[in-house]
């Protein structure tokens, strides 16, 4: 029987434990049958904020081998750990939404996935797999505007995703982590011009050197999985990207040869990374990288440089 809003009642996987019959229109069943062939391949990018991961995703956003979500989908670090505090459903269902309403560009197509979303995920999280599920959801409704055809992977950046890498690789097992890095004192320097942020040099540093330490006690127990994680610098892909761009996408398994250059929704994007002295498209600022030097104390420096000389060591960093 059909169900009252008349759209067909469908079937797909959302999980080990088997599938729930979910109203679906036949846009986004056929968005879902796109994603199909790559949602295994998942790929999510981790690392601090005001450290260069939102570059780097604008960076590979072009590539036409690589789904990209366009912007954070917080779906592992914000709203998932919500329903596990709260059990609201409803409010997982908003959060996501309201992220996916960044993402499109299509006012009517924003409706129609918010009304699909409102009815499936609480019955994903109600089963096991729910974030691979979520995902799934989130990346049929976004390929209602970006075609998903000839797609090898899929694509996701939050900052703090490398405090969910057991949950990744337990609903993605063929998942890839790009761990992104930044020069502590340049990312301080950054994570200073926020005015919604009042962070002391001392407690910036513990958070940097926390995620360093979070990453290397990961891999320490999954040894199996340490092919699976890349660690990039921010300062490389700025300073050199037709040597470090060519490298990650050998890590994706995806064409090296490609060109990349900053992107969102197919277009070239400035953002603060973007060389204002010229306007070739895609240039990038090389002077910002030791900008830091003169914006952050010296106290400050040396506040730093005491507390992470060691992690600043591991990814390349000098005092």
């Amino acid at each position: 029987m059909a169900p009252a809003s008349g759209r067909r009642a469908v079937k797909f996987p959302v999980g080990p434990e088997g599938a729930v019959a979910t109203p679906l229109a036949p846009a986004l069943r056929e968005a879902y049958e796109g994603i199909a062939p790559f949602l295994d391949q998942a790929v999510f990018i981790a690392g601090l904020g005001r450290s260069g991961t939102t570059l780097l995703l604008r960076l590979i956003d072009g590539h036409p081998d690589a789904f990209v979500v366009p912007h954070e989908s917080m779906v592992l670090t914000h709203y998932l750990p919500d329903y596990e505090a709260n059990g609201d459903p409803a409010a997982v269902s908003a959060g996501v939404i309201d992220r996916l309403a960044r993402m499109m560009r299509k006012e009517k197509r924003v409706q129609k996935a918010a009304d699909f979303l409102r009815q499936a995920i609480p019955l994903r999280l109600a089963k096991p797999g729910a974030p691979r599920a979520i995902f799934a959801d989130l990346l049929a409704c976004l390929a209602l505007e970006q075609p998903p055809a000839g797609r090898k992977l899929w694509l996701e950046k939050t900052p703090k995703n490398e405090f969910h890498l057991e949950t990744i690789f337990a609903n993605f097992p063929a998942a890839r982590i790009i761990f992104n890095v930044r020069d502590p004192r340049a990312a301080y320097a950054s994570n200073l011009k926020r005015k919604d942020v009042g962070m002391t040099a001392d407690a910036f540093v513990r958070g940097w050197v926390q995620r360093i330490q979070v990453l290397l006690t990961f891999l320490a127990e999954n040894p199996s999985l340490r092919k699976r994680v890349l660690v990039t610098r921010y300062e490389d892909y700025v300073a050199t990207p037709e040597a470090e761009m060519p490298r990650i996408f050998r890590f994706l398994g995806i064409d090296p040869s490609f060109q990349a250059q900053p992107t969102m929704f197919g277009k070239a994007w400035k953002g603060n990374s973007f060389d204002p002295r010229t306007d070739t498209r895609g240039r990038l600022d090389n002077a910002k990288i030791d900008k830091w030097r003169s914006e952050v104390s010296a106290e400050d420096i040396a506040t730093i440089n005491r507390e992470a000389a060691f992690e600043m060591s591991l990814v390349g960093y000098r005092d």
